[in-house]
């Protein structure tokens, strides 16, 4: 009787120590620290993601515009992604999935991200904050921009010139900015 108790005793706490019976069904969670969601990138960018799961994280993938473009076996993920051979104002989407020891997958939120390098070289660029901003102008019989005047101007003097509805992130390769707030804040 002693022996049978014992052999009990026993298979109970290896099940209890061994977590026998209860399966994981619980995927991990995955997030994407770096880059922001809609954020306009240039260059090299860092993509930083982590992953945490109830037992233990077995890899993570990361995914750029639904290709995969690495894998790593551990809970936290940094890529050094290089833009600069990406077309200027190009839209991607970001997301990654992780897998955790029992197989279970967890997705990140997908995010999207613009390309902006100035491949073409430009040494101007006119910023327009808001393109929405309008006034009527009797003299041509249209409602215009702000940007306008400025175009007719660089165009007329042979100037190529970026018009863009963001702050480019590097700024070093233009010699000339524009920044146009519009007409209701000048």
């Amino acid at each position: 009787m002693k022996r049978i108790d014992l052999l009990v005793i026993f298979l109970l706490s290896l099940c209890f120590l061994c977590d026998c019976g209860s399966k994981d069904l619980e995927p991990p969670a995955v997030e994407i620290l770096s880059p922001e969601d809609g954020a306009i990138l240039c260059n090299v960018q860092n993509i930083s993601i982590t992953a945490i799961d109830n037992k233990q994280v077995a890899s993570i993938e990361l995914f750029l515009d639904g290709s995969s473009v690495t894998t790593v076996e551990d809970s936290v993920l940094n890529y050094q992604w290089n833009t600069r051979f990406l077309p200027d104002n190009s839209e991607h989407q970001i997301y990654a999935c992780a897998v955790d020891m029992e197989n279970n997958i967890g997705y990140s939120d997908t995010i999207s991200v613009k390309v902006f390098n100035n491949l073409d070289n430009t040494e101007i660029f006119i910023w327009f904050y808001d393109r929405m901003d309008k006034f009527f102008d009797p003299t041509i019989n249209d409602s215009i921009d702000c940007a306008y005047y400025i175009e007719q101007i660089l165009s007329a003097s042979g100037y190529d010139y970026d018009l863009l509805e963001f702050l480019p992130p590097d700024l070093t390769p233009y010699k000339v900015g524009f920044i146009l707030l519009g007409w209701e804040r000048c």
